[in-house]
């Protein structure tokens, strides 16, 4: 996403989105919608972030791709907290974490994200409690794959402690 130059990160979207429309190849364009997610929520255009989130669930549910499924319900529960919309981000993030959880799938990273998000949602919602419980439980799993936004969790558990 090159995110120290968000301009420069558009001419490459647009051309891998190019290419993955003409090449038919769906995981390709699972990324593209991930990264235009992303993109788009770190440029503050929230309701493109937004649109590109549910288009690409759309298609990653449509196809069957689970794990892109589940990572593009991350970001757009990422995208709907920094919207101020926590009960969306919550839905989002609660949806991620059930599947994320399914004896079929077991995808820890999404788990963890999920957890992560949900705390985040109960955290803005004022439910300090259930905030607490689910960023404590993906603490644990963060710091047990090594996850790289450990110190976000951190920070977020210290907000749900008694002042």
């Amino acid at each position: 996403l090159l995110p120290d130059d968000t301009a420069k990160a558009t001419q490459p979207l647009q051309d891998a989105r190019a290419f993955a429309n003409r090449s038919g190849e769906v995981e390709l364009q699972l990324r593209c919608f991930h990264s235009a997610t992303e993109l788009h929520r770190h440029l503050g255009d929230l309701p493109q972030s937004i649109a590109e989130g549910e288009a690409g669930i759309l298609l990653a549910d449509t196809c069957g791709f689970g794990w892109s499924s589940i990572d593009l319900r991350l970001a757009l529960a990422e995208t709907y907290l920094a919207a101020g919309d926590p009960h969306k981000a919550l839905q989002n993030a609660r949806n991620a974490l059930d599947r994320s959880e399914a004896p079929d799938c077991q995808y820890a990273w999404g788990k963890a994200d999920g957890l992560h998000f949900c705390g985040l949602a109960h955290l803005r919602l004022g439910e300090h409690e259930l905030a607490r419980q689910r960023l404590t439980a993906a603490l644990e799993i963060r710091e047990r794959l090594g996850h790289g936004r450990i110190e976000e969790t951190r920070r977020a558990l210290e907000q749900c402690r008694p002042k």
